[in-house]
């Protein structure tokens, strides 16, 4: 199932934070469970949890990213959560919805602002964040790419 999950970032010459072409899946799987072992963690990285979003029909359409903690570099430009959608399942609403189920998942572990930022021309990730509640901070280039990247922060207390 995850194979061909990250196999629709290929067919699309997308390269994300999927399985490399002929990496073992259980590599794939330790390396994520390194970054969720805070006393094991690689230099450089705060703890994060990954979560896997299936469709009704049991496909693997998504996946994100909580990290409890912000270095630096997150908080000007990566954030708290990074979530991803499949090329062939999007513009269908699943990724309002899979950052809707990673907020739930940081109230849970009381990270009562949660920031979330996007590429300034990714149009459809602004509305997503915006539906989530996103307030836009400010706007910030990333040194690296020169690209301009849009910070919001989301109110995640429980009323």
């Amino acid at each position: 199932m995850f194979a061909e999950f990250s196999a629709t970032y290929r067919r699309h010459y997308e390269d994300r934070h999927q399985i490399k072409e002929g990496q073992p899946f259980r590599e794939y799987i330790a390396a994520l469970n390194r970054l969720e072992d805070p006393d094991g963690l690689p230099p450089g990285k705060v703890t994060q949890i990954s979560f896997w979003f299936l469709n009704d029909e049991d496909v693997l359409v998504g996946n994100s990213r909580l990290r409890l903690e912000l270095n630096e570099y997150l908080l000007n430009i990566g954030g708290h959560v990074g979530y991803d959608v499949s090329p062939e399942h999007r513009r269908k609403g699943f990724a309002t919805e899979i950052l809707r189920e990673t907020l739930r998942e940081a109230a849970k572990r009381n990270i009562d602002r949660v920031l979330v930022t996007c590429n300034e021309d990714n149009l459809f990730s602004r509305k997503v964040i915006e539906n989530n509640g996103g307030i836009l901070e400010n706007l910030v280039v990333e040194e690296s790419t020169g690209k301009n990247i849009l910070r919001f922060w989301i109110d995640n207390r429980k009323e």
